[in-house]
């Protein structure tokens, strides 16, 4: 059996995150950003490092030998588990998308996003985190897909998740 890739790490905060990230340098593989829903578990079944841990556990009995990089979670008004949650280092491929696995970093959003768009507060979180890591990797919002942009057979961002409105916002957000 392959060593599984993972290193739960949580940043309470996108600036807590900039630190670790701003000095790392960025691996050649990196090409793009993958962003995705938890859809299980839910915004209410979210519990911080025991959600991680589960996750990374369902990955290993999957026989996987990594998961996504990133897990976006804003949920709570005690901000105890919210933040930006790491698993698979931005060092190693991740797994979460199909063809999008070797040239992507995978951003999990906590929660599910098929009949409802993502709230204030986690759309403000998944957009300063994407902007982070497009300055950091020197990303265009065109290197930025759904889930469903690399295999056609999934819902994922969520249907209620418009990829062009978020490249849009994107875009915006680098121009200032």
């Amino acid at each position: 059996m392959s060593v599984f890739s993972w290193e739960t790490t949580h940043y309470p905060t996108l600036a807590a995150y900039k630190v670790a990230l701003l000095p790392f340098k960025k691996p050649a593989w990196i090409k793009g950003l993958t962003i995705h829903h938890s859809a299980i578990p839910t915004r209410a079944q979210w519990h911080g490092r025991s959600t991680m841990e589960a996750t990374k556990n369902y990955y290993i009995r999957k026989g996987w030998s990594a998961g996504p990089h990133l897990f976006l979670a804003e949920l709570t008004p005690d901000k105890l588990n919210n933040g930006i949650w790491a698993g698979t280092p931005l060092a190693t491929t991740g797994i979460h998308a199909g063809t999008c696995n070797s040239s992507h970093i995978g951003i999990e959003v906590v929660g599910a996003y098929d009949r409802e768009p993502w709230p204030h507060e986690v759309a403000e979180l998944v957009y300063t985190t994407c902007v982070t890591l497009m300055r950091w990797a020197k990303l265009t919002p065109a290197q930025v897909q759904g889930h469903r942009e690399c295999l056609n057979n999934k819902t994922c961002p969520g249907r209620a998740v418009d990829m062009n409105v978020v490249r849009n916002e994107l875009r915006r957000r680098l121009a200032v």
